[in-house]
Parts: structure tokens; sequence; C-alpha cells
């Protein structure tokens, strides 16, 4: 009985949660490849978000910052700065998902340099809900 009611509680759960094939996302080129090698977002879901990896090759990334913007009316809103001090030239982050069905989220991923605030380099993602 008690297995039966764990069974029926947890398809009860999962039963309306959406999945990877749900989204489609699509990454823009980077506006100058100079520090940007590579950008791909592996995994969607309404938990977890976008999942996002940025391969960057910087002489020295400690006086250099990550900052995402949401792009919300056409106007671009800072709602992340992560510094890209570490050893790994790799940064992997997350990013919301659209909630409704045909809803899109456009996110803008750019490396400033920390000391002038000039933009080094940027990326472009979007979440499409299906």
């Amino acid at each position: 009985m008690l297995l039966g009611l764990v069974l029926v509680v947890t398809t009860i759960a999962f039963a309306g949660c959406v999945t990877q094939e749900d989204y489609s996302t699509s990454v823009g080129e980077p506006t100058n490849g100079t520090v940007i090698r590579n950008v791909s977002v592996y995994d969607v879901n309404e938990i977890d978000g976008a999942r996002y990896e940025l391969d960057y090759r910087l002489d020295d990334a400690t006086n250099y910052t990550l900052e995402t913007y949401e792009r919300t009316n056409g106007t671009d809103e800072l709602v992340d700065t992560t510094s890209l001090a570490g050893r790994e030239p790799t940064k992997r982050g997350d990013l919301a998902p659209p909630w409704d069905p045909g809803d899109e989220r456009t996110y803008r991923l750019v490396v400033v340099r920390s000391d002038t605030g000039a933009t080094v380099d940027a990326v472009t993602i979007t979440i499409e809900r299906n």
C-alpha cells in the first residue's frame, strides 16, 4: 500500500515537468572572438534553467568578469556578475528559462575588463519555450 502511494505521488509530481525537448536554444557568434572561444547550452529544464558552458582564453583572468544581461523590453538588464579568475578557462552557469509556451528569453554574456570597465567580447543566448 505504501509503495503504491509513493508511486502515485511521484507520478503526479513529475507528470507536468518540462524537459529539454520543450525548449529551443540558439547561441550567436562572439562579437570579436578574441576571448570567447565557444559557447554551448547543454541542458534546459524548468528546475535548473538553461545550463551553459563558455570557453574563453585570457592571459590573466583575474582582471576580468563575466556580466550576464537579460534583454527585457529592448533593454539589457544586468542579472549577474562573476569573476573569471580561476584555473580552468571554462565558465559554467545557468540562465532562467521562459515559463510559457511561445515565450523566449534572450541573454547577453559580456566579458569585461575589471579595471577599465571595457567590454572585451560578448555573445548572445536565446532560449525559447516550444
